[in-house]
């Protein structure tokens, strides 16, 4: 479920223009009637070599970052807030992507339609912490949300997090080793960034505060009941 704003500032009839055409290009429409489920490499018109999903991903730069470094993959963006799309629609347009899909809408609701087994890599990259903790129950990266990631994920499936909050990256931790799914490769240095980062506007900022950025690179378990 979605929370807080979707528009910042209004957007100009130069951006609307855009919004339109990115969506005409890029956007994923999914239909609460259609019961089937979706196998996400058939939104793309090539066989990917490996199909990602980001989610929340802001402005754009990392998502764009990877879509122009592989291009024989597929990328699935999923952000509610309409001036990140219209900022990565402007990306797309001045690098012609063509390997990208866009759902302008809570991502769980994308992803709860998937086949199982059938993404290689899960970013979620500077969720909202919220930090009160009455809030808690609104944090993206929950026991159950885990379980989904983990049975999307091709056996040799990635999920990667990262995450400026403090507490939050201790939360996301606990839920790690409470839960059996995913092992974190690189915990003995955390703040290592993935292979072939991309420093986007919320890292940018985290550091001009002196925050750091904690990376959770984990690799799927595999299962007795699987």
């Amino acid at each position: 479920m979605l929370f807080g704003r979707r528009l910042g500032r209004p957007l100009s009839s130069t951006k609307k223009d855009l919004l339109s055409e990115g969506d005409a290009k890029h956007s994923i429409q999914i239909s609460s009637d259609d019961d089937n489920e979706l196998n996400p490499a058939t939104l793309f018109q090539f066989s990917p070599k490996a199909l990602n999903v980001e989610i929340g991903f802001g402005a754009g730069e990392h998502l764009a970052h990877q879509c122009t470094l592989n291009p024989d993959e597929a990328f699935i963006g999923c952000e509610p807030f309409i001036n990140g799309a219209c900022a990565f629609y402007q990306k797309a347009q001045d690098s012609n992507l063509n390997n990208v899909r866009i759902y302008r809408d809570d991502a769980l609701k994308l992803l709860s339609t998937f086949t199982i087994k059938s993404l290689d890599n899960i970013y979620v990259l500077f969720p909202d912490p919220w930090p009160k903790k009455r809030h808690h129950k609104r944090r993206l990266l929950q026991e159950s949300t885990l379980s989904l990631f983990h049975q999307l994920l091709k056996d040799t499936g990635n999920l990667l997090i990262a995450t400026d909050h403090v507490e939050y990256a201790e939360w996301i931790a606990k839920k790690i080793k409470k839960t059996p799914f995913f092992t974190w490769q690189n915990q003995e240095d955390p703040e290592k960034p993935f292979p072939n980062w991309a420093e986007t506007r919320y890292q940018k900022k985290a550091l001009t505060q002196n925050r750091k950025a904690v990376f959770f690179h984990l690799t799927k378990n595999q299962l007795s009941k699987e």
